[in-house]
């Protein structure tokens, strides 16, 4: 399974390619600059597209060309938060990618949750079984 992660150099975004990786899938990269991704997830992306801003809407139709699934782990900061992961999801539409479940998911998470990684992999079982 080919797995957009938008978002991907940050606290959350890290942490979902890792797992995706070690469950065999294929990552692709949504974000605004490669270079803050750690050498063994920029590594092994299948593909990398590099948004000028955060509503850069022509990253995010190519970004989603032929993906299966899309975690969106934007920051959560005003601009980005809520119309920036609406014209994801509308970028998913028009790329045919099939929108069953929205939650997007952000390390502000972390000030409700605590522990946000081992939140964030009882999340995943729960919500997108399709990962495992």
């Amino acid at each position: 399974m080919l797995i957009l992660i938008a978002g991907i150099t940050g606290f959350v975004g890290i942490p979902c390619a890792r797992s995706a990786f070690a469950r065999g899938h294929k990552v692709r990269g949504l974000a605004r600059n490669i270079d803050n991704l750690p050498a063994d997830v920029r590594d092994r992306l299948e593909g990398f597209e590099t948004m000028s801003d955060p509503h850069d809407i022509a990253a995010m139709d190519r970004a989603t060309k032929g993906v299966d699934a899309i975690i969106c782990s934007f920051a959560a900061v005003p601009e980005m938060f809520m119309e920036s992961q609406m014209m994801l999801i509308r970028a998913a539409e028009r790329a045919g990618v099939k929108v069953r479940t929205t939650m997007p998911v952000s390390s502000q998470s972390a000030k409700c949750f605590g522990d946000l990684p081992r939140h964030l992999m009882e999340l995943r079982l729960e919500a997108f079984p399709w990962f495992t």
